[in-house]
């Protein structure tokens, strides 16, 4: 129940920051707890066809997807190019987005306080 709501929140936030790509970070939860990735939707790969369904995410929508080093990323934009979801990137490792995405989302929160 908790990790659905958080993920239901994040997903708000990330439709609130006006930013145009999404973060899919499919590491394990004790992997995001030791080194975060803000900004991201914490989804597990066997997770990935459910919650984007629930979350009604456009299958044109921008996605960058993560985990460690970019092994279970790839194999998440497996899963996600079957399902047909047309737009999305694997970028390795979460540290990628830490450097890249991360920022545009601070960025855009500046913006609207």
């Amino acid at each position: 129940m908790f990790k659905l709501f958080f993920v239901s929140l994040i997903f708000s936030l990330l439709v609130f920051a006006k930013v145009d790509v999404i973060g899919i970070d499919v590491r394990t939860w004790p992997e995001q707890k030791l080194n975060p990735a803000p900004h991201s939707l914490a989804i597990s790969r066997g997770d990935l066809e459910k919650e984007l369904k629930e979350k009604k995410v456009d299958k044109d929508q921008k996605m960058v997807i993560f985990c460690e080093s970019g092994g279970r990323a790839g194999q998440a934009l497996k899963i996600l190019s079957k399902l047909g979801y047309k737009n999305v990137e694997n970028i390795g490792s979460w540290r990628e987005w830490n450097k890249d995405y991360a920022p545009l989302y601070e960025e855009s929160h500046k913006k609207t306080d």
